[in-house]
C-alpha cells in the first residue's frame, strides 16, 4: 500500500487585540478604542512521509522509518489589564489643581522578542550527536552481549586476579615500614619521591585494575544469576542526547500599548534554545532457538570486536580518551549495520521565550516640574511562552553512526590526577 504524503503549509500569526479609553490631563475625553490585528510570524508546515503501518512493519523486523521535515510556531495568548488614574497640581499656584488623567487599557497584546528561525553552532551539533551515538552503539552492545571479559578485561585479567588477591599491596608495604623509611629518609640513605611513587602505583592500580574487576565480576554474576541472558529475537534500542546552548534575559516591550503607551509596559523575556539527537532502532540479537547468544558473540569476541579490542588495550588508551574520540570513532567504523532491523534519527532544534509579567517602566510619564503627580497605576498579566520547533527525521544509515571527532581539554580534576599519578615517577626523577 502506498504511504500517505504530507506536503503541508500554514502561516501562524499572533493575535492582538485591545479596548483603550482615556481621559486626557488636558480634560479631553477620547472616545472608546478598539485596536485588533493579526501579526504574522512564520509558516508552519509538514513535508514528508506518513507511514500508518510502521508498528507492524517494525515488529516483523523491515524499516518503515519514513523522511519528514517539519516546522512549528506557537505562542499563547498573552492579556494584560492595564489602569491609571491621577491628578497633577501645581506647587507655584498653591497646589491647584490643573488636570486629571482617567487610562484603562486590556487585551491580547503581541511581545517584540517572539520565538523564531534559529542557527544551531556545528560545535553544538557535533557535540550532541556524538554523545547520541556513543549511547546507541552501547545500547546495542548491551542487546547483544553480556559486556563481560572485554579486551580490557583479558588484557588485565591476571593483573586483577593479583589485585583481588593482595590488595594495595604497594602502599601496605610503605605504610607497614613508615618509620623504616623516614629513618632512611633522614640519615639520606632513601629519597623522599619514593613514598609518593608507592602511593601512585596503588592508586592506579585501584583505579584500573579492583574497580574494573569487580565490576565484571558484578556484570557476569547479574547475566548469569538474574538475567539469565536470554534474549528476544529483535531487541528494541534507544538513545537520546540534547544541550541547551543558549539562555538570556531580555526586556520585551509591549506593542500596540494604545492609550497606555506614555507608561512603556514592558515585560521580561527568558530566551532560550536548544538541540536534541534520538535514535531509536531494532537490534538483532542472533540468538538461537534457545533464546540465548553464543560463547563468541556474548563476550564481544567476533571479528567486528577486535578493532574496538585492540584500541581498549594499547598503552595508554585511557589517556587518549580524555583529549579525544578516537575509540567512539572506532566503535562506530566497527558497528554492523546489518544487525539492525530498522532505524530512525531525529533531531530537533528548538527556541522558547518564556514572557513574565508586565511593569510600567515610565512609572511617571507626564511629570513636567514644577507639576506634581499624584496617581495610582495597575498593570497585571502578560505571562506567556512562545516557540519555534524544527524537526527531521531519517533512517539510520552506516555514516550516522560514526562519529564526527572531537578534541577537547578535560575539565575536571580526576583525569589530570590519573595522569599524574602514571607520570608521577617520571617526574620525581626530574624534579628531585
Amino acid at each position: 500500500m502506498p504511504l500517505e504524503q504530507l506536503n503541508t503549509t500554514q502561516p501562524f500569526a499572533l493575535h492582538t487585540d485591545n479596548i483603550s479609553t482615556a481621559i486626557d490631563i488636558d480634560g479631553t475625553v477620547h472616545p472608546v478604542t478598539r485596536s485588533s490585528n493579526m501579526i504574522a510570524v512564520g509558516t508552519n508546515s509538514r513535508l514528508g512521509f506518513q507511514n500508518p503501518w510502521w508498528k507492524s512493519q517494525c515488529k516483523n523486523g523491515s524499516n518503515a522509518t519514513t523522511p519528514f521535515v517539519g516546522v512549528e510556531y506557537d505562542a499563547e495568548d498573552a492579556f494584560v489589564s492595564a489602569y491609571s488614574i491621577g491628578t497633577q497640581f501645581n506647587p507655584l499656584q498653591g497646589n491647584r489643581e490643573i488636570g486629571r488623567w482617567d487610562y484603562t487599557s486590556s487585551g491580547f497584546i503581541q511581545p517584540n522578542i517572539i520565538a523564531s528561525t534559529i542557527s544551531v553552532p556545528s560545535n553544538v551539533i557535533t557535540d550532541v550527536t556524538n554523545r547520541c551515538i556513543k549511547k546507541f552503539l552501547a545500547e546495542c552492545t548491551a542487546a547483544m552481549s553480556s559486556e563481560n571479559l572485554t579486551g580490557r578485561s583479558i588484557k588485565h585479567f591476571k593483573h586483577d586476579i593479583h589485585s583481588t588477591l593482595h590488595p594495595m599491596t604497594g602502599i601496605r608495604d610503605k605504610i607497614s615500614s613508615y618509620l623504616t623509611s623516614l629513618e632512611k629518609v633522614k640519615y639520606g640513605k632513601l629519597r623522599g619521591p619514593s613514598l609518593l611513587s608507592a602511593i601512585s602505583s596503588s592508586y592506579l592500580e585501584f583505579k584500573f585494575g579492583v574497580q574494573p574487576f569487580v565490576t565484571d565480576i558484578t556484570d557476569i554474576l547479574t547475566d548469569l544469576v538474574i538475567k539469565d541472558r536470554k534474549r528476544n529475537p529483535t531487541v528494541p534500542v534507544e538513545a537520546t542526547a540534547s544541550s541547551t546552548y543558549q539562555g538570556s534575559d531580555q526586556i520585551s516591550s509591549w506593542i500596540n500599548s494604545g492609550y497606555f503607551s506614555a507608561f512603556q509596559p514592558k515585560h521580561y523575556a527568558v530566551v532560550t534554545a536548544s538541540f536534541s539527537v534520538r535514535m531509536k532502532g531494532g537490534i538483532r540479537t542472533n540468538t538461537g532457538m534457545d533464546g540465548r547468544v553464543g560463547f563468541i558473540q556474548d563476550n564481544r569476541l567476533l571479528p567486528e570486536d577486535w578493532a574496538p579490542t585492540i584500541a581498549s588495550i594499547l598503552p595508554y588508551a585511557w589517556m587518549v580518551s580524555y583529549f579525544t574520540n578516537v575509540r567512539d570513532i572506532i566503535d562506530g567504523i566497527s558497528f554492523r549495520t546489518s544487525n539492525l532491523s530498522w532505524g530512525s534519527k531525529n533531531t530537533r532544534a528548538m527556541q522558547i521565550v518564556r514572557y513574565g509579567q508586565v511593569f510600567a517602566s515610565n512609572p511617571n510619564p507626564f511629570a513636567n516640574p514644577p507639576n506634581v503627580n499624584v496617581f495610582s497605576t495597575v498593570i497585571s498579566g502578560g505571562s506567556s511562552t512562545s516557540s519555534y520547533k524544527s524537526t527531521q527525521r531519517s533512517s539510520i544509515t552506516g555514516p550516522d553512526l560514526v562519529p564526527t571527532i572531537e578534541f577537547t581539554i578535560p575539565s575536571s580534576p580526576t583525569p589530570w590526577l590519573n595522569m599524574m599519578a602514571a607520570f608521577l615517577p617520571r617526574i620525581l626523577k626530574v624534579v628531585f
